[in-house]
């Protein structure tokens, strides 16, 4: 849950595959469906009925929310000032949300994408969209941290797995002054560090 730009309340429904806006004033609340789920996690018998997972939020420069999708490892890029104008509460003929754009990770070859989930999302300064996917159950999957620049094109960093870091990273955030990455690592208890060299 954040506040936007706009003074409005956002927020993902995580088994309700949408996002929601709260009018702070009116008290009113706005949902935004998100495309169905295509993945389909093997250890979730009853995924169909999850969803994508809509899980963190938040916006970049331009005022756009981002939100990345568990169940699915994707990302959406949802357009505030389109939504404002209506027609983003329902699902197009197509399945797909006409104010949201969708980018789905690209696993490495020997990730397993039935095991591991982009968990936790931060945006830097530069509008760069940082990730920590981690593994379940602990050892399946390398889990990694990556980033999704402004144009929506995903780079991931080596696996976490090379860097004998197992079950991959569930939270990371970026520190404004220096463009380190810190991440917390899911199964190991520990805080990392990624340093950024531009």
């Amino acid at each position: 849950m954040e506040k936007g730009p706009d003074g409005n309340i956002w927020f993902t429904e995580f088994y309700g595959t949408a996002i929601g806006m709260l009018n702070p004033a009116t008290k009113k609340i706005t949902e935004y469906p998100m495309p169905k789920a295509t993945h389909h996690p093997a250890h979730i018998p009853a995924w169909n009925k999850v969803g994508s997972g809509p899980w963190q939020l938040g916006f970049d420069s331009a005022g756009d929310l981002w939100v990345n999708e568990y169940f699915e490892s994707a990302f959406v890029k949802f357009d505030i000032a389109k939504a404002r104008g209506g027609g983003c509460t329902k699902l197009d003929g197509d399945g797909n949300n006409p104010c949201a754009v969708v980018t789905s990770l690209i696993y490495y070859p020997l990730s397993n994408n039935d095991n591991e989930y982009v968990h936790t999302i931060d945006i830097d300064s530069q509008d760069r969209v940082w990730f920590a996917a981690h593994t379940y159950p602990m050892d399946k999957g390398l889990g990694f941290l990556g980033m999704v620049d402004k144009t929506g094109e995903i780079q991931m960093f080596p696996p976490l797995a090379d860097l004998g870091i197992t079950g991959g990273a569930a939270g990371i955030t970026v520190d404004d002054k220096t463009g380190d990455i810190w991440f917390a690592e899911l199964w190991a208890q520990k805080i990392g560090r990624l340093t950024f060299i531009p």
